[in-house]
C-alpha cells in the first residue's frame, strides 16, 4: 500500500532514473521533425503579424491574472537545515560535465536562477522531507507562474535558437510537473496561467518563420497538458479563441492533439494481449 507521504510526493521524486537534458533535446528534435513534415500546414495557421486580439476586452480567460502571492524561494538549501556539507538547491557544474548540453544548461541557469532551482529538484530522483517541501513550494509558487508566463510569451528573440528552445522547454517542464502534482494548492491558478499563455497573441511582426513555428510548438505542448489533465479547460480555450487571430491555430492544435491521442489509444489497444 502506498504511504500517505509517498502519495503527496511530487512526480519527480517517483522517477526510477534521472532524466537528462540530452534526452530532452532528442525529444525536441523529434517534435521539430514532426513540425517540419507539416511545416506548410502549421505555417498556414500561424499568425504572421501583430494585431489586437478581437474581443479581448470581454474575454474572461485572457483577462484573468495570476496573483503573485506565494513567497520566492532561495536558491540555497533552507537555512534551518543547511550545513557546510550540503549542496545548494541548484545543479552543480560537475553534474553536467558529461552532458553534451552542459554549457548550454549552465548559461540558462546563470540567466534564471529560479529555473536552476527547478532543475536541481527535477533531476534528483530521491528527495528528503525538507527538499520535497521546498520543491512543493516551488511547484505551487504563483509568482513563479507569472515569471514562466512572461518568459514563454516574451522570449526576447525573433529567430529560433537552441538556448531559447531549451529555456522554454524547461519552463514547460516546470508547468507540467506543477500540473501533474495532484495536491497542488495553486492548481486553479496554474490552469489559468496555461490558458492565458495559449490565448495570448504573442506572434510579433519581427519574428521569423522559424520563431513563429517554435512558439506554435510551445502552444501545442501546453494545449496537450490541458487536454490530458483538464479537458474541460482545453475545450474552453478552443471556444475562447473563436473570433480571434489565433482561432485557426488553436483549432489546428486541438484537432491534432485529439487525433494523436486517438491514434495512441488505438495502437495501445492493438498491442494489448
Amino acid at each position: 500500500m502506498t504511504s500517505k507521504n509517498a502519495s503527496r510526493r511530487p512526480p519527480c521524486a517517483k522517477r526510477k532514473s534521472k532524466r537528462t537534458r540530452a534526452v530532452a533535446a532528442l525529444a525536441l528534435g523529434a517534435l521539430g521533425g514532426l513540425f517540419l513534415l507539416r511545416r506548410g500546414e502549421i505555417a498556414a495557421h500561424t499568425p504572421h503579424a501583430t494585431v489586437a486580439i478581437q474581443g479581448h476586452e470581454t474575454n474572461p480567460v485572457i483577462d484573468r491574472e495570476v496573483a503573485p502571492t506565494a513567497p520566492r524561494l532561495s536558491l540555497e538549501a533552507p537555512a534551518e537545515t543547511a550545513t557546510q556539507d550540503e549542496e545548494p538547491a541548484t545543479p552543480s557544474s560537475d553534474e553536467w560535465d558529461d552532458n553534451p548540453l552542459g554549457d548550454l544548461l549552465r548559461n540558462i541557469v546563470d540567466k534564471d536562477k529560479n529555473v536552476g532551482t527547478f532543475l536541481y529538484y527535477y533531476e534528483h530522483v530521491l528527495l528528503d522531507r525538507e527538499s520535497r517541501k521546498q520543491y512543493e513550494k516551488l511547484l505551487s509558487d504563483q509568482t513563479m507562474y507569472a515569471e514562466v508566463k512572461q518568459g514563454l510569451l516574451h522570449p526576447g528573440e525573433t529567430r529560433e535558437t537552441l538556448q531559447g528552445n531549451m529555456t522554454r522547454m524547461v519552463k514547460i517542464d516546470y508547468l507540467r510537473e506543477a500540473l501533474v502534482w495532484g495536491e497542488n494548492p495553486s492548481h486553479e491558478a496554474l490552469l489559468d496561467t496555461i490558458e492565458q499563455i495559449l490565448l495570448a497573441d504573442n506572434f510579433t511582426e519581427e519574428m521569423g518563420t522559424d520563431m513563429r513555428l517554435s512558439i506554435a510548438t510551445n502552444k501545442m505542448e501546453l494545449y496537450a497538458l490541458l487536454f490530458d489533465h483538464a479537458p474541460e479547460r482545453a475545450a474552453g480555450v478552443v471556444q475562447a479563441a473563436k473570433g480571434t487571430r489565433l482561432e485557426a491555430l488553436i483549432d489546428f492544435i486541438a484537432n491534432s492533439i485529439a487525433q494523436r491521442r486517438k491514434n495512441e489509444l488505438s495502437l495501445a489497444t492493438e498491442v494489448r494481449p
